[in-house]
């Protein structure tokens, strides 16, 4: 017994002295995908994801052709029947690299488009306060009366109050740069617009899409600028709530000279008066994503341009990338070639070890065939939600996962073990067992049995599952085991 217990307290040492090891054996345990709507009824153009409330995915997406935009809940294990946002005969403006936007505080969610024709159509939001279920008729955000105004973007703060963001344009296409218009009425209505990067350096890449993030009185507009067609992306800072925005730096200093308009832009969050910062750029010669961490209190680059895990192939494309999460828990998806076609990926990482993301990447699509495009992820209480257009089927398709952190769990004070490991027919619980439902999951997160019920003696017949390794998942607890035949 008192060898037992020497053991054991060595391991809970070792897992609290040797974390970042533990992260090394991090893995994402995703559930089965869901298929959110039929693409070609609804549509499948850059779906956005947001929480409401209740915890329930709320997705939308546009349909090319007609610029109608779609909203659907989850509803249980599958998605309701989509609603039209757009009023008829009223078409938004979109494509693969811009669309509708959203954001969510409680039940309360904002959508933001652009209508068409884009050299006078205006900047627009609908509103629901029912978590998603119903939405309100458009709303103007702009107060553009001249030139064009597009390329929307939106976040909201802790009050359920949003801000908007979009590029306003002197005449058609001239002195191109970003405003923000913000609510105070949780979007019943809009300020006028300010200007936010007037002042800055030459001007905003005029088809390279902006984030807004705020986090209490931090607000923060990413953009990409173009200097003498170096196109690195900019952060501008504004910490009285956006009042006014002060202070601005180029955040990756990547160089990247191009003088065609690459069309992707950045994302963006802010905790612990922290920016990160996810983007991609071709500056190395390849397409490939980067995340930047600022401090807000200095506003200095801590981590500038560290790049995400790059594709297998050295000549494959990472692209798109989007960020959710908070200091501790960074998560990241992104589109990337590894082979011939883009598959969605995932990657875990905190504020102090980007190196994480490499350990932790996983793939989130289980169909190869097609393209997997414009991926989108929402984060809250140790659970990710994506969604991405699968490039098969043409439907957007969501899939929820967590992150396991193996041979951490089972080492912990509420110690459980399974035994024997390896087995052949079954195996047996022992220790401190929390719930009585258990899930199987492959070792690549594959979910192959859900919320079971084991035998009265603590078994679990696992006769079916062939040669291989596995993740039981039982009371928050993942143990890793083997099966040998």
């Amino acid at each position: 017994m008192k060898l037992f217990i020497k053991v054991h307290l060595y391991f809970i040492t070792f897992c609290a002295s040797s974390l970042n090891l533990l992260f090394a054996q991090s893995v994402f345990v995703w559930e089965d995908p869901i298929v959110v709507a039929d693409g070609s009824i609804y549509g499948f153009t850059r779906p956005r994801i947001v929480l409401n409330q209740s915890n329930e995915p709320v997705v939308t997406f546009g349909q090319l052709g007609t610029g109608i935009i779609h909203s659907t809940k989850l509803n249980g294990s599958a998605f309701e029947t989509p609603i039209q946002l757009t009023p008829d005969n009223f078409e938004t403006y979109l494509s693969s690299w811009t669309g509708a936007e959203m954001a969510a505080q409680g039940d309360t969610i904002v959508v933001v488009f652009k209508q068409n024709p884009i050299q006078d159509g205006h900047i627009y939001t609908v509103r629901s306060t029912d978590g998603g279920i119903s939405f309100s008729d458009t709303i103007r955000a702009d107060s553009h009366g001249a030139g064009v105004a597009w390329l929307p973007n939106i976040s909201m703060n802790e009050n359920g109050n949003p801000s908007v963001i979009y590029m306003a344009h002197d005449s058609i296409w001239l002195n191109p740069r970003y405003v923000v218009a913000h609510s105070n009425d949780g979007g019943i209505s809009y300020n006028s617009a300010q200007e936010v990067t007037q002042g800055i350096p030459e001007e905003a890449c005029d088809c390279c899409p902006a984030a807004y993030t705020s986090n209490n009185n931090d607000h923060a507009l990413l953009y990409r600028n173009n200097e003498g067609n170096i196109r690195d992306v900019y952060a501008v800072l504004s910490n009285d709530e956006g009042a006014t925005f002060t202070t601005y730096d180029n955040i990756d200093q990547l160089l990247w000279s191009i003088t065609s308009c690459p069309s992707t832009g950045p994302d963006a969050i802010i905790d612990q008066s922290h920016l990160f910062t996810v983007s991609a750029s071709a500056a190395s010669g390849k397409y490939r994503s980067y995340i930047t961490k600022n401090d807000l209190t200095s506003f200095s680059v801590v981590d500038g341009a560290f790049m995400l895990p790059p594709p297998e192939n050295n000549n494959g494309k990472s692209n798109y990338p989007r960020i959710h999460g908070n200091y501790d828990s960074l998560f990241v998806v992104w589109q990337t070639s590894e082979n011939s076609n883009f598959e969605i990926f995932c990657g875990f990482g905190n504020a102090n070890d980007f190196s994480l993301f490499e350990q932790t990447k996983s793939q989130v699509n289980i169909v190869e065939t097609g393209n997997q495009l414009n991926p989108d992820i929402y984060y809250r209480n140790g659970h990710v939600h994506v969604v991405f257009r699968d490039g098969s089927t043409g439907n957007v398709i969501y899939r929820k996962g967590r992150l396991s952190n193996l041979g951490l769990n089972q080492t912990s004070n509420s110690y459980v073990n399974i035994y024997p490991n390896p087995c052949t027919e079954s195996i047996r619980l022992a220790g401190n067992i929390k719930d009585n439902t258990y899930s199987i999951y492959s070792i690549n997160g594959t979910l192959i049995t859900r919320n079971q019920v084991y035998n009265t003696d603590n078994t679990i017949d696992v006769s079916q599952l062939t040669n291989g390794s596995y993740i039981l998942s039982i009371g928050g607890i993942d143990l890793p085991f083997d099966v040998r035949k």
